[in-house]
């Protein structure tokens, strides 16, 4: 059985997009043959994922248990996010460039699979190429990132177009029977110059609405937070939405972003749910991904949150993603996955290699790998 860990711990953190992106990988896998233990790493609320996805090996991600966890995987997954950014902090550059690293000291191959970009300088950084250097293989899941990664010199042998692996969570579920109502789901991480505007073209367009969440935590500029910048004498108008983190289950989370006929967002993976829905959609570009997935799904741009004109505009004319693009995205999302498992399924699981070596006379089990290659082979060929 072949050890497969996914590496990137971000998981637990808060946002439910990043449920989304485990619900489609594991969708996929449910359908292959393949014999994988998969454990997966989390910084976060561990809990709350081992109660959403119980079929996983979840390990904390502590310093002291990673080295152990990466050395005893036979391959090293990065699933999915948007890891090249840079405009938050190097953070999230550093740690995968640095648990790649580790994985390369143990000799196991690191795969980036449905990964993203955030912001282009991030692809100049010394970590983003490092981790390209790194990698044995890396898909990524919007052609707006395959562009900027080759602009900015990546070179094509192990870089390929795949898709977010969050549409798998989708494209076997019938859409919702009836969508109603507008949300709005937000996150601006620079703040809004005229927040009042915002609010007042939302309830002049609906007047009442729900405020949903992705992310569950208050943290700057997002959901939480921007919340309470609504008028005291507009809060009525807006019904607060936001899922028990530690207890809900994937099913409520669906369901919950799902269920809309008017969205407008600035989240990556509630554009890509509210777009299977079925629901029209306008998307507020707050960096790069955000415009990969809008342009990838022909949506409507919302220019600037902070002009009610503009809000107005991009309520009026929200649109319904095409279902064939939709599923063109889920293919790909799969094509990627079937490719990676073809790649790993040739791997060798370590424990099996170490018993071959064992099986060796003591003799032939220190030759160096050339040596014993050679010695293999019949004699008269080279």
């Amino acid at each position: 059985m072949l050890n497969v860990l996914i590496g990137n711990d971000f998981w637990g953190a808060g946002n439910f997009g990043d449920d989304l992106m485990l619900a489609g990988f594991l969708s996929w896998q449910s359908k292959q043959q393949a014999e994988w233990r998969v454990s997966i790493l989390c910084a976060h609320d561990i809990e709350a994922m081992r109660a959403r996805f119980p079929t996983l090996n979840w390990i904390a991600a502590h310093e002291s248990t990673r080295e152990e966890a990466i050395r005893s995987a036979d391959v090293w997954l990065g699933l999915g996010g948007a890891v090249f950014q840079s405009d938050l902090g190097p953070w999230l550059l550093d740690r995968l460039a640095e648990d790649m690293r580790c994985a390369a000291r143990h000799g196991i191959p690191t795969f980036l699979v449905g990964v993203g970009l955030n912001n282009i300088e991030a692809l100049a950084t010394e970590q983003a190429h490092a981790i390209y250097q790194l990698a044995t293989q890396i898909w990524v899941r919007d052609a707006q990132c395959l562009a900027a990664m080759r602009v900015a010199g990546f070179s094509e042998d192990k870089l390929h177009l795949g898709a977010d692996v969050a549409h798998l969570a989708f494209a076997e579920r019938a859409r919702p029977e009836h969508l109603s109502g507008l949300a709005s789901c937000l996150a601006v991480e620079t703040g809004l110059s005229e927040p009042t505007s915002l609010f007042n073209a939302l309830t002049a367009y609906e007047p009442q609405s729900t405020w949903l969440c992705q992310e569950v935590r208050a943290l700057a500029g997002c959901e939480m937070v921007l919340q309470r910048l609504i008028p005291a004498h507009l809060k009525s108008a807006f019904d607060a939405s936001c899922l028990d983190y530690q207890t809900t289950t994937l099913a409520n989370v669906v369901a919950e972003f799902q269920r809309f006929e008017v969205l407008l967002t600035s989240r990556y993976h509630m554009t890509i749910a509210g777009a299977w829905a079925g629901s029209r959609v306008a998307v507020y570009d707050r960096n790069a991904k955000l415009t990969g997935v809008r342009q990838e799904l022909g949506l409507f741009e919302c220019s600037d949150l902070s002009s009610q004109a503009a809000v107005t505009q991009a309520l009026r004319n929200a649109q319904v993603a095409n279902p064939q693009t939709l599923f063109l995205c889920a293919a790909r999302a799969k094509q990627m996955l079937d490719q990676f498992a073809s790649a790993v399924n040739a791997i060798r699981p370590k424990r099996e290699t170490a018993m071959s070596q064992d099986a060796l006379p003591r003799s032939e089990s220190r030759k160096p790998a050339a040596t014993q290659a050679a010695s293999s082979q019949p004699e008269g060929q080279e």
